[in-house]
């Protein structure tokens, strides 16, 4: 099964689950049991991540994720965006796009 990365859109510690975000951006569900290590204390909005797509009932949803990268800069570039992009104020109050090109 081929990785793919994407960034965290949000998570909810109490409910243990959260929705991340790939490239084409559609959100992808994730459970806090797929995390590798099985921590999830941890995890923050934006943190960079890659994990496997399988099917599910209610769509898809990642297996298999880790934790790439902890990522908290002012400017960063939307994915499939050359240029850095400044944040809005949405972004600014937490919902940012993280910078997802490879290197």
């Amino acid at each position: 099964m081929e990785r793919v990365k994407g960034y965290v859109k949000s998570f909810n510690s109490e409910k243990g689950y959260g929705f991340a975000v790939i490239d084409d951006l559609q959100e992808i569900f994730f459970h806090a049991s797929e995390l590798i290590p099985k921590k999830y204390n941890n995890i923050q909005r934006r943190d960079i991540i890659s994990f496997e797509i399988v099917p599910s009932t209610k769509g898809k949803r990642a297996i298999n994720v880790i934790i790439e990268e902890r990522l908290s800069r002012e400017k960063y570039c939307l994915p499939g965006k050359q240029k850095p992009q400044t944040k809005t104020k949405a972004e600014k109050d937490g919902m940012g796009s993280p910078d997802l090109s490879p290197g």
